[in-house]
């Protein structure tokens, strides 16, 4: 069903201001801004705020073809129950804003159609606008005119919304309940975070209850964030181009990023030419903190010419884990596209993760410089209980499946247990098909179904890792035998009941 820009306004006006009675709308010419682009307004629209916060529910209207500079180094500090109505006015930012202010905050409970947003060359920022609780917003557009490097910390975003904290809110106070129908953005490294901080010290305080239509992200380093937020729908995410001088494994370089999100549904995503991994779960940096994620759904991902993995969960050195993740549908290629292929460049990469489930998986080439499709197809270290349907994988640089948990692995160290497969198809694998180094950590129950292999130096190779349970391929077209380590129970794996 198609939403009108009206019916929408109205809508978020009777949610936020149901117990209240609408003031006259203000007009911004009465307050002396003229919206002509050339002079600095800032006064006039923080005489404006003054003016709504005495009259709560106004609807502040804007012109059409209006331009509103703010190039003052105050903050436009809009009140609760805010209604701005742009109607196709935009403003402008022509200087440096400085750290830690922002060109327009909105209270609780706002409502706002376009918020349309032109970024000059003389200018630079790491935040822009912040939202509290409950806002409804129909559409968000910042343009840039070249790069705007605005990401100095992991909570620095163009667009943030947040739980209200100006009040003291117990631990499960619902905060969150966004509305974002559009956001667009082009030349903004950070675009939106959602976030919600301590309200005390370890008390977190999630949001909840977010919902965002439409994602378009050009040149990007970090397109959506979404931090310690629990319950939310997206439904399409896109991000497109390389950031200009953006370096390949750029700190943070996700179309999406969760990190303590949980009960999160994603329609769509499709991630291109991102400077790290197309979609991320767990924390941006090593060493930060972070938080669970769990019960994160996603129906269909693509994700070509990555600078590292497709998808990747993989939680921090604080013992947080990724749980209860689905992957429905994937189409990952040219993986480290322009890198040469190292152990951060995987289709699937799954660390500290327990209970995956995925669905049809395809890795394969179509641009990549040096013929193949990543380093891994499927990557494992410290995962149980993950399932997978179909892995079509094509010209990985090593192996279809790579399952490890050597020293090399850090803080991914751990057992890797209850790991299915229905099908693999591979084709032309640098090394063998599906290799395992278990090092010291326990290794069982690990199977293939049906494993149909062209190419590959064999079937599968086991160097290392103490085996409590068997590993078994079933059904392997190409036949051979296994290969195991010296230290390896050779008994307990097989291939079509050849074991080593």
């Amino acid at each position: 069903m198609v939403v009108s820009r009206r019916s929408f306004l109205a809508g978020a006006g009777s949610l936020a201001l149901s117990h209240r009675a609408f003031a006259a709308p203000l007009n911004v010419r009465d307050f002396g801004i003229r919206g002509d682009g050339l002079t600095d307004e800032t006064d006039g629209w923080r005489a404006l705020a003054r003016h709504v916060r005495q009259s709560p529910g106004a609807a502040v209207r804007g012109n059409r073809g209006d331009v509103y500079r703010l190039d003052g180094d105050t903050t436009v500090e809009l009140p609760d129950a805010c209604r701005l109505e742009l109607d196709g006015a935009r403003f402008l930012r022509l200087k440096p804003l400085p750290r830690g202010r922002y060109l327009i905050t909105f209270g609780t409970d706002a409502s706002v159609d376009v918020l349309d947003i032109e970024v000059g060359d003389g200018a630079d920022f790491n935040r822009l606008v912040r939202f509290y609780d409950r806002a409804q917003v129909e559409f968000i557009d910042i343009q840039a005119t070249r790069r705007i490097k605005n990401k100095a910390s992991d909570l620095d975003a163009a667009v943030l919304f947040v739980g209200n904290q100006n009040r003291s809110t117990p631990a499960d106070d619902r905060a969150g309940q966004f509305r974002l129908g559009r956001i667009h953005s082009n030349n903004i490294d950070a675009v939106v975070l959602f976030t919600q901080f301590s309200v005390t010290a370890g008390q977190p305080n999630p949001l909840r209850d977010i919902s965002v239509g439409t994602c378009r992200f050009q040149k990007a380093v970090l397109g959506l964030y979404l931090r310690n937020v629990q319950s939310g729908t997206i439904e399409d995410v896109q991000q497109d181009g390389f950031a200009d001088g953006a370096k390949p494994a750029e700190v943070g370089g996700n179309a999406v990023l969760c990190n303590g999100a949980k009960d999160i549904i994603f329609r769509r995503i499709e991630a291109n030419d991102t400077p790290s991994h197309g979609m991320r779960i767990g924390g941006p940096v090593k060493n930060t903190f972070e938080l669970d994620s769990g019960n994160i759904t996603v129906e269909h991902f693509i994700s070509r010419r990555s600078r590292r993995s497709g998808f990747k969960c993989k939680p921090g050195l604080d013992g947080s884990r990724a749980r209860n993740i689905t992957l429905k549908h994937a189409e990952i290629h040219d993986c480290h596209f322009g890198n040469a292929p190292s152990t951060n460049e995987q289709g699937v990469l799954l660390e500290c993760t327990d209970d995956f489930e995925g669905g049809h998986i395809s890795v394969g080439v179509r641009e990549s410089r040096d013929g193949t499709s990543s380093h891994d197809a499927v990557h494992l270290s410290n995962v149980t209980r993950a399932s997978f349907g179909c892995l079509d994988s094509d010209r990985p640089a090593r192996h279809h499946l790579w399952l490890n948990s050597t020293p090399q692995a850090n803080f991914s160290r751990g057992p890797l247990h209850d790991i299915r497969f229905d099908v693999i198809n591979g084709r032309g694998a640098g090394g063998a098909n599906i290799g395992i180094d278990g090092y010291d950590q326990e290794v069982s129950d690990i199977s293939v179904a049906t494993a149909r292999f062209q190419g590959g130096k064999r079937p599968i190779d086991v160097r290392s890792g103490r085996l409590a349970g068997p590993i078994r391929i079933g059904h392997a077209s190409a036949g051979g035998r296994p290969t195991c380590g010296p230290s390896v129970d050779g008994r307990l794996v097989s291939v079509d009941a050849t074991t080593c």
